[in-house]
């Protein structure tokens, strides 16, 4: 599963290709993770351990980030950035 940002074509193009065969691609906003992403996320969060992000910080924002995490774990405390 990947994320990248409506407004990045570079990393859209990049996570499209990627992802292709190993998982869906959501898209969301640059400064926060859009409605529809994140109930997709908690709807699925028994079966997500990892989500890539494509563009960076620059494309994707820690905010943004933050609420990826918070989606698919119990606490704040059970997921980290690699």
């Amino acid at each position: 599963m990947a994320l990248a940002s409506t407004d990045s074509w570079r990393g859209g193009t990049s996570a499209a290709a990627a992802m292709n065969v190993f998982g869906p691609l959501l898209w969301t906003d640059v400064a926060t993770l859009t409605t529809d992403t994140k109930s997709y996320l908690v709807k699925g969060a028994a079966g997500i351990n990892g989500i890539g992000v494509f563009g960076g910080t620059g494309s994707v924002s820690t905010a943004a980030l933050n609420s990826a995490g918070t989606a698919i774990s119990a606490s704040s405390s059970q997921w980290t950035y690699t």
